[in-house]
């Protein structure tokens, strides 16, 4: 899906959040620079970091035997999901209530120091738990999970308290600090590692790779804040339980919105061999590279669909949502003409065992197109005040998704994966536009 914000509770006015703006929209319209300006940003930090990710993970799959290598994806994908119960929801809430204590230092001061406790405390007790289930469990986990929580759990503290620090720099409009420790840092250090063990690696080497670098970010990212958005005065006061109350539904949001583009990898991973990750995998990577320009659209239209909305001019929104279409069926065209035509050396960067995937890779861009088609729903959704029906969707397509591979893997290997995941992209993508349509009579296509 494409990305917009979710950093907001139900029950939260956005309108509630912001000053009274003058009747001629003014500040209004210079906002609405400053989120395109912002937008802008974030995205440009995105490609640079996902091209980065792409030449380190084609490096790592050389780096390793392909079983090392699925191991280290597999681990890699299901430690961001995990970490979800060690973040709890804290890295939405600042977007809330840094602006909401603004006037109130000790408030601010005491949510700062009590979200770092908390996740702290909870991103250990998780790592701790699963490092134990992996010990216990270990007769009756497959390979693939089993690896994942002996060697790689103790991971989840520091990814839990550097994400928890980018929705901090991200509330306070820090926006390059806020993607740089997720987007840059991770891969550099990845190149960084790759090239001094003279590109031979294990899975474990890049578990310690992976850890490190977020080990480095959390504690870089902690420190600005404490330097930039903690008051001088120590006085602090805290609201623990209101905090944690408003934590809880932004966690099973968020938890259900990173969970579906992870799930094909966990799933096959459950079901296949270490082998069958790594080829999932990075064909449904190289997929999601295409549709990078879609993100450029939504993060442009984001803040413009927000403006219109608050106008009360739905007919621009849905031009806007029209021209975003169009766009993206171009896009999608064009990134499976481009794989037809040269998919085998794409393929071919990351290893030669690679090749025979470009099948699936074609059905992995079909699905993708499919899921851009739908625009910026995250946010259409968000603006216009549905936001739990948008994480009822997000429910249904998880599980939709489950069953879709299973049945795939069963029948077609990693070709019935990939049709079945393209599958559940059509599926969602209808769903959110009968479903959008009826909820506030715009059509997005």
């Amino acid at each position: 899906m494409a990305t917009g914000s979710v950093g907001t509770s139900p029950d939260t006015n956005l309108h509630d959040l912001a000053p009274a703006q003058p009747a001629d929209g003014t500040k209004r319209i210079g906002l609405g620079k400053k989120i395109i300006r912002g937008a802008t940003i974030s995205l440009f930090t995105r490609i640079c970091g996902v091209a980065l990710m792409f030449t380190a993970q084609a490096l790592l799959a050389r780096s390793m035997s392909q079983t090392e290598y699925g191991y280290f994806i597999y681990a890699i994908s299901l430690i961001p999901v995990l970490a979800f119960f060690g973040k709890i929801g804290f890295e939405a809430t600042p977007l809330r209530y840094l602006y909401e204590y603004e006037d109130k230092p000790e408030l601010r001061n005491g949510f700062i120091l009590t979200s770092l406790r908390v996740v702290a405390i909870a991103s250990a007790i998780v790592s701790i738990m699963l490092t134990l289930a992996g010990y216990i469990l270990m007769d009756f986990l497959p390979k693939t999970v089993q690896h994942t929580l002996l060697y790689s759990s103790w991971i989840i503290f520091f990814f839990s308290l550097t994400y928890v620090a980018q929705g901090f720099l991200n509330a306070v409009k820090m926006i390059f600090f806020s993607q740089f420790f997720a987007q840059i840092l991770l891969p550099l250090v990845l190149l960084v590692v790759v090239f001094a063990t003279g590109m031979k690696m294990n899975a474990v080497g890049g578990y310690i790779a992976y850890g490190g670098a977020m080990a480095v970010g959390a504690v870089w990212a902690w420190m600005l804040i404490f330097r930039r958005v903690f008051r001088a005065q120590p006085a602090y006061e805290t609201d623990t339980r209101n905090w944690v109350l408003v934590s809880m539904p932004l966690f099973v949001s968020l938890l259900v919105t990173a969970l579906l583009p992870r799930l094909g990898n966990i799933v096959v991973g459950f079901f296949e061999s270490a082998e069958n990750v790594a080829a999932f995998s990075v064909v449904s990577r190289i997929a999601v590279l295409f549709t990078f320009i879609s993100t450029a659209l939504a993060a442009i239209a984001d803040p413009t669909i927000s403006e219109y909305f608050q106008k009360g001019d739905t007919r621009k929104i849905q031009r806007l949502t029209r021209f975003v279409f169009l766009a993206n069926i171009a896009i999608g065209l064009c990134g499976f003409l481009f794989t037809l035509a040269v998919g085998e050396y794409v393929l071919l960067a990351f290893g030669e065992n690679y090749v025979a995937c470009k099948g699936a890779l074609l059905i992995f861009i079909l699905g993708q197109s499919f899921n851009i088609l739908n625009g910026p729903s995250t946010s259409l959704f968000t603006v216009t005040g549905n936001q739990g029906v948008f994480m009822k969707i997000m429910l249904s397509s998880c599980l939709s998704l489950f069953i879709f591979l299973a049945i795939g893997l069963k029948f077609g290997g990693l070709m019935g994966a990939a049709i079945a995941t393209s599958l559940n992209m059509l599926f969602t993508s209808i769903v959110v536009v009968v479903i959008f349509r009826k909820r506030t009579g715009i059509q997005i296509v």
